[in-house]
């Protein structure tokens, strides 16, 4: 008999391949609801095994008539739900590096930790708001006075070398994605969000984690010494 190939969504590979099917049984059900109305729907069961990893998994498809929608036409149309064991693995939202922060700011920390659990529940003008909160807080770690307005504080980690003209801008536009997000409820979804984290994250990896050593070596390398004839032709130069 030839093995039976079937499409579902891998839990290791975290998306849809061919699978294997190693068995499987449909049960289908009905509730009386009340006297007059009766829910019903059907569970389908298998035992899968992915092509390309050779993960072998649960897999069920429900449906039920709670859930779905009507067509124009008046045909229903249900709403499946998948599920599978193992559930896929949920991707690492927190950096490594998010440890380090607390060993030199723990509130700027704890600011951080919030904005990536807003950000594991989709509560993105939460996490957008706290994305101006620690920009906030990382400009007060290196001396910028709290007196200053946001425009200020951009304006002056760019002027102390802290940030490229290009990484201002995106600054800018992080810290006005938090106002409309605190005082007009504006809601970035998950691509524009990720766009406005990843800005925040790079500037306090360069702020909060700069790596001073570096700098130290640079003030112990020798300076290039100017040739002599450069001094003589310079002032041949300069007669004329």
């Amino acid at each position: 008999m030839p093995e039976k190939i079937f499409k579902a969504p891998c839990p290791t590979c975290r998306g849809t391949c061919n699978t294997l099917v190693h068995g499987e049984i449909q049960k289908e059900w009905s509730n009386a609801v009340d006297s007059f109305n009766l829910s019903y729907g059907q569970d389908s069961h298998k035992l899968l095994e992915c092509c390309g990893c050779g993960t072998v998994f649960y897999y069920k498809d429900s449906w039920g008539s709670e859930h779905g929608d009507n067509d124009i036409y008046g045909k229903f149309t249900p709403t499946h739900f998948i599920e599978t064991v193992p559930a896929p693995e949920q991707p690492k939202l927190k950096p490594d590096w998010l440890f380090e922060i607390y060993k030199k700011d723990q509130i700027l920390f704890f600011i951080l930790d919030e904005v990536y659990t807003a950000y594991e529940h989709g509560s993105f003008i939460l996490a957008s708001t706290g994305l101006r909160t620690a920009f906030d807080h990382s400009c007060a770690h290196i001396g910028i006075p709290n007196a200053y307005t946001m425009e200020q504080k951009v304006k002056d980690v760019f002027v102390k070398g802290y940030v490229s003209e290009t990484e201002r801008d995106q600054l800018r536009i992080v810290i006005e994605a938090g106002n409309a997000a605190a005082h007009r409820g504006w809601r970035p979804d998950k691509s524009a969000f990720e766009s406005l984290l990843h800005v925040a994250e790079k500037f306090i990896q360069q702020v909060i984690l700069r790596d001073l050593e570096i700098e130290k070596i640079g003030e112990k390398i020798p300076k290039k010494q100017k040739k002599k004839g450069d001094c003589k032709q310079y002032c041949v130069i300069a007669c004329f």
